[in-house]
């Protein structure tokens, strides 16, 4: 290791910023549209490069001082939409789901990042609505879905047959009626 050097260094960059870390479970949804689990001061770096122009926070409680700052800093608009955990049931309505899907598929909206607390069951179950919509198969979608659910060793964990249920009954047209104008993957 050249003299002056550290393994801190090493690790962050040429320039000493920290490193780009993108949140748990960060993924491209589609072209504008992002996923994952609740940012933490150590992903901000990572989500400034998305360029984005609305942050989705999809928790009980509204967005922390810090993320809430850092988006007024980046001139990002932070919406939330108070949203209960899921443990044996959905918390949302098929109503409020076409609500956050109109909001979801807002080009003016995007980019967009879309998170709940972990990643997994709420921005996973949104995110199920959006495939429907999209008409992929409920296997690919839950395919999906399993990706983000691991436990263990890495083990996929299918979605719970609560969450399969709610987006077999969703009816992907209310969201759609919501809309003035659609990102151009949707048309």
């Amino acid at each position: 290791m050249p003299a002056g050097m550290t393994s801190a260094t090493l690790v962050g960059s040429t320039s000493g910023l920290p490193p780009r870390v993108p949140p748990l479970r960060y993924a491209r949804v589609a072209d504008g549209l992002h996923r994952g689990a609740y940012p933490s001061l150590i992903n901000m770096r990572f989500l400034k490069t998305l360029r984005l122009r609305t942050l989705l926070t999809l928790t009980p409680e509204p967005p922390n001082r810090d993320l809430a700052a850092w988006c007024a800093s980046h001139s990002i608009s932070a919406l939330s939409a108070a949203v209960s955990p899921f443990s044996e049931e959905v918390t949302l309505s098929h109503e409020r789901a076409a609500e956050l899907l109109a909001v979801v598929l807002d080009p003016e909206a995007h980019p967009l990042y879309l998170h709940c607390i972990d990643g997994v069951a709420v921005t996973g179950t949104l995110v199920m609505c959006l495939r429907k919509l999209l008409r992929w198969s409920d296997v690919a979608s839950a395919h999906e879905y399993a990706r983000f659910a691991r436990v263990g060793e890495g083990m996929s964990q299918p979605p719970p047959q609560h969450v399969l249920r709610f987006v077999r009954d969703f009816r992907p047209e209310q969201a759609l009626s919501r809309l003035q104008s659609v990102p151009r993957w949707l048309a």
